[in-house]
């Protein structure tokens, strides 16, 4: 990502941002929010096509 794409979802989220601020539905309302914090993530760095995938095994998940 350059600083240029950067700036570009930054613009993107602030923009969402404003729209939430005006939506006279709640839907509309989320929807931008979603919107404006997937922009801003996206802006720092965060890869969101691939999604982490955490296992955890607890004691006595593996049978011997």
């Amino acid at each position: 990502m350059t600083p240029d794409d950067r700036e570009y979802f930054l613009r993107r989220a602030m923009e969402e941002e404003r729209a939430a601020e005006a939506a006279t539905s709640l839907s509309a309302r989320w929807r931008h929010e979603e919107l404006a914090f997937l922009y801003r993530s996206r802006a720092n760095g965060a890869d969101l096509t691939q999604p982490e995938l955490v296992v955890r095994a607890l004691p006595g998940d593996f049978a011997l």
